[in-house]
């Protein structure tokens, strides 16, 4: 199968200038300069390969619009700003800092000189926050906007809050590699739509899927199909993964192939040094092959690739608002990352593209994935929303951020005390945001300045902003952020060539990066040794009240705790000794076979010296306890969804705990003070409520009286316990539920007892289906037919005894008894009661003892 794949984003390594004057972006770049002269807003949605990040900066640099007026443009990653901004100098002749330079996350390369600037992001929402005007800012060019990230979306909108009350002459120029299943034309209806057609070469695609039943992480294929694509093609190979680990683990993989293929294999992911990445972009006689996570997607060009292995494969962090925790989610990318993942084999002659998945997997694939704003955490956004002063309906969102991401973000905004029920900032939030852009870090910035502990809260955050700091976390078992802390400490001292070579040498590099930054921030002299804090506070002092939600709580077995926010998480055994801890980073799914998340950075937390700190809350809950068959009251504290202590107290509303006991009563009828006279009167009433004209009886059903309570309620005031209610007279209260005139009634058409032609009564049982009154034969001589019961729609039945009081007959129709049966049952008593009365003549006879006279 063949497709014509373009060159994929960022040219930044073009081999020549002759090479520039045949991409396809030059034939567009006279109308983009024109677009900038009358438009303020501009789409150019120019295909991979074109050219657009590499020509039209440098045609915006030539233009006289903008020679007194800065240019920036905004890139989604650290290593694609930074690299771009090194080609774009390279052209100009220059280095990087003169009229080229970047800012990123703390690094930045420009001077007073610079006119274009090539940042993140995220350093962009800082420059706006921080001059809404963007003062000596002519333009701002948004590249590689279809890949939707959340800061991109958020700049997006903020710009043009600012082009509309603002600066109506600042310019903005979106440019995107797809507008499918986007909105921008709609979404900037007054912008000037440009196209550009990509350049590429045929790719070869086929498919090579793993064994059934193999695990979606699973790739035994991998090494075959390597060493087929190094023997069809003649260039070098990439390779796409999830992740770093999936990268790692395919490396080692195919370190035989590589090797005997005379290959070198490289890595190539986000946190990856210097000079290892500078390993895969220089030029050498040897064949490379490059183990890339997505980042060589759209973001950065390699040259000389003639082969794609693709594993279909990447992460995205889900954010689940119901528990307010992230999951990192392994799953199928779309086909849009396929298409651009293969078009990076056709980049300068016809490749080849190998899927480790089948083509019914292809065509199931989604379009596009959905963009961050609908899947992330927005607490970072919330604040930068209310940092702005505006509310998120009040803005313009190409994708509308979900109300249930923003109502969580809320809610632990709340307990971070930075923001009010009305998400209006607090006096704290306006100084967390000068601290830092992420709230949990500012949050524990403000802590430490509370406690003088600044040194160790800049190198706890530069830790935590920099991710795992472990160069493979499955060779240490503990998710203890404070010895992560003493190991890097280590390293900077060089105290131990063991422990050096345990980190990640790229985060760690990243790690002393961001604490400089940090330090530098609040003024701290760099050999501040934060180490020595440690005995004035703990890390879990400081971190509890920045991830107040996810402080948990021992429960049942060893290992396992409860979170603030009704998360079930599990940590390694033995790893705390302490009942509480802070989970700091861990993975919200679970399975079947894990029912808890999973914990991976935590501290332990003595919780008596923070409790003063968090937004703790009294409960005062009546329950009945059953064991003590009373209700009760309880003094309880929470943290959220976690109870902290719970004590019993005496009982302050006794119409609430009379409530408590009638809902026990209510679920459970037998806790009632069921007497034998109570029994037989609902029984009565039940079995009249099954006739014609009776129904009014079914007051008494169980059903009836479990729809509530009203009927108890007056004879149980001030009642809490079962020993308290087993004093209420229950014939009573169901006498009460009938009324007089329903009494009569019942005492007529289901009386209590029978009156023999003896003058005795004998009571009649209605717990079955029949009325039945059971009484030696001889008490009913003299009957002539049953009595008529129910306004006469059913007869009594008689349970006839012999003199040993065991049945003999029943019968509902005692006329026709005497008739029939009677004859062969006096028969049969006479031989064995011979001193009993069995008369021929029974409705001649005298009703009474059964013995014969003397």
């Amino acid at each position: 199968m063949l497709y014509s794949a373009g060159f994929l984003k960022n040219d930044t390594n073009l081999l020549s200038m002759t090479l520039h004057a045949k991409l396809p972006i030059f034939s567009v770049l006279p109308e983009i300069v024109q677009a900038l002269k009358e438009r303020n807003q501009i789409i150019l949605q120019a295909e991979p390969g074109a050219g657009k990040s590499t020509q039209v900066p440098l045609a915006v640099l030539q233009m006289s619009e903008f020679s007194q007026q800065k240019v920036l443009m905004l890139e989604p990653r650290r290593l694609a700003a930074k690299r771009l901004a090194e080609f774009l100098a390279g052209q100009l002749g220059e280095k990087v800092g003169q009229t080229v330079g970047y800012r990123v996350r703390n690094e930045t390369q420009v001077t007073k000189n610079t006119r274009l600037e090539i940042i993140t992001e995220g350093v962009f929402t800082r420059m706006i926050q921080s001059d809404p005007e963007l003062g000596g800012v002519g333009l701002v060019i948004f590249d590689e906007f279809h890949e939707r990230n959340l800061q991109a979306d958020l700049s997006l909108t903020l710009l043009l809050e600012i082009q509309e009350n603002l600066r109506e002459d600042l310019k903005c120029l979106v440019m995107s590699a797809t507008l499918d299943e986007m909105s921008l034309k709609d979404f900037l209806p007054a912008g000037k739509f440009l196209f550009c057609e990509g350049r590429g070469y045929p790719v070869e695609v086929s498919y090579h899927p793993a064994p059934s039943q193999t695990p979606i992480w699973k790739f035994p294929q991998l090494p075959k199909i390597l060493l087929q694509a190094i023997s069809e093609t003649s260039g070098d190979v990439l390779l796409f993964f999830a992740g770093q680990g999936e990268v790692m683990e395919a490396i080692q993989n195919c370190k035989s192939v590589c090797a005997s293929q005379d290959v070198v294999a490289l890595p190539l992911y986000g946190a990856l040094n210097v000079n290892d990445q500078n390993k895969v972009f220089e030029k050498g006689h040897q064949r490379k092959v490059i183990f890339s996570t997505n980042i060589a997607e759209t973001s950065i060009t390699l040259e000389g690739i003639t082969a794609v292995i693709d594993s279909g494969l990447e992460k995205l962090l889900v954010f689940d608002p119901n528990v307010g925790v992230s999951k990192l989610q392994l799953q199928r990318i779309a086909k849009a990352s396929a298409t651009q993942r293969m078009g990076r084999a056709g980049r300068l002659q016809a490749g080849r593209c190998y899927r480790l998945w089948s083509e019914t997997q292809q065509f199931n694939l989604l379009s596009h994935q959905p963009p961050e704003i609908e899947r992330v955490d927005l607490t970072g956004l919330q604040m930068e929303l209310a940092l702005w002063g505006a509310k998120p309906e009040e803005l313009k969102w190409l994708t509308l951020p979900p109300k249930a991401h923003l109502q969580r973000a809320q809610t632990v905004l709340q307990a971070l005390k930075f923001m009010d029920e009305n998400g209006r900032f607090l006096p704290a939030g306006e100084k967390a945001m000068k601290l830092h852009p992420e709230p949990r870090f500012a949050k524990i910035l403000q802590i430490a300045q509370q406690n003088q502990v600044l040194a160790l809260a800049c190198d706890l955050v530069a830790l935590l902003q920099e991710g795992e700091v472990i160069a493979d976390r499955n060779e240490v078992n503990s998710i203890d952020v404070e010895l992560r802390l003493h190991w890097v400490w280590q390293a900077l001292d060089n105290q131990d060539k063991a422990v050096v070579k345990r980190l990640h040498r790229s985060r760690l590099q990243s790690f002393k990066q961001s604490r400089m930054a940090l330090y530098k921030k609040f003024s701290l002299p760099m050999n501040h040794a934060a180490q020595q804090q440690l005995t004035e506070i703990s890390l879990g002092e400081l971190l509890a009240p920045a991830y107040a939600d996810r402080i948990g709580k021992q429960r049942g077995q060893v290992g396992h705790y409860k979170l603030a926010n009704g998360r079930g998480v599990q940590v390694p055994d033995n790893t705390f000794q302490s009942e509480y801890m802070v989970a700091i980073e861990l993975n919200a799914q679970v399975t079947h076979s894990q029912q808890n998340a999973r914990v991976y950075l935590a501290a332990e937390l003595d919780f008596e010296k923070v409790q003063a700190q968090l937004n703790l809350q009294e409960k005062r809950p009546v329950g009945f306890n059953v064991q003590k068959q009373k209700v009760e009251a309880q003094q309880q504290i929470f943290l959220q969804e976690l109870m902290i202590s719970s004590r019993p107290v005496e009982i302050e509303d006794l119409q609430m705990a009379q409530q408590c006991l009638l809902q026990v009563v209510q679920k459970d009828f037998s806790l009632l003070p069921w007497t034998k006279k109570a029994q037989q009167f609902i029984e009565r009433a039940r079995w009249l409520s099954q006739f014609r004209g009776f129904e009014t009886f079914g007051l008494l059903n169980d059903e009836t009286l479990a729809a509530n309570m009203d009927w108890l309620e007056p004879y149980t005031l001030n009642m809490s316990s079962i020993s308290e209610l087993k004093t209420v007279n229950l014939v009573q209260v169901f006498e009460g539920v009938l009324g007089y005139q329903n009494l009569s009634i019942l005492e007529k058409e289901a009386p209590k007892q029978y009156l023999s032609p003896a003058g005795r009564l004998f009571s009649i049982d209605y717990s079955g289906q029949n009325a039945k009154v059971s009484l030696q034969l001889q008490q009913v001589f003299g009957e002539l037919s049953s009595p008529k019961l129910a306004g006469g729609q059913v007869n009594l039945t008689f349970e006839l005894l012999s003199p040993a009081q065991r049945p003999i007959q029943t019968t509902s129709d005692l006329a026709n008894f005497w008739q029939t049966s009677y004859f062969d049952v006096a028969k049969e008593m006479r031989g064995r009661y011979p001193k009993h009365r069995w008369p021929e003549k029974p409705l001649e006879e005298k009703a009474g003892k059964s013995i014969k006279y003397s």
